[in-house]
This record gives C-alpha cells, structure tokens and sequence, in this order.
C-alpha cells in the first residue's frame, strides 16, 4: 500500500466516522425529545402508584385506561 492510498484509506474512513458521529448525535437528541415527552407521564404514574392505597379499584382502572389513551393519542 502506498502513502496515497493510505492516507485515502484513512480519510474516507474519518468520513464514515463523522457520519456515525452525526447520526448517534441525532439519535441522542431524538431520545432526549422522548425522554422529555415521557417525563411528565412518569410523575404522573409515580404520583398515582403513590396514592394507591387512597384510590378505589374502578378510579384507578379509570386512571390507567386514561393513561394508555393520552399516550397512544401523543403517539400519533
């Protein structure tokens, strides 16, 4: 292998690895948005399994269906 070739080798291989870069970079930020979405949700859930023994049984499957709704509403 000569200088050249390597030294193309190499560069072709910096690019290959900016765009991994790049895509990890806005997978990261695309998780962020869903963790950032999710967060309220899960005070919610935290909020509600902490008052569980104050809530009756049918208020909470009422909760729960409520719950499932709002996400798959927000999913869409």
């Amino acid at each position: 292998m000569t200088a050249f070739t390597t030294s193309r080798s190499i560069t072709s291989s910096m690019r290959v690895l900016k765009l991994v870069e790049v895509r990890i970079d806005g997978f990261k930020r695309r998780l962020d948005v869903v963790h950032s979405l999710l967060k309220p949700l899960d005070s919610l859930v935290q909020f509600a399994v902490g008052n569980l023994q104050d809530v009756p049984f049918f208020r909470l499957r009422i909760l729960i269906f409520n719950l499932e709704n709002n996400v798959v509403i927000s999913h869409h």
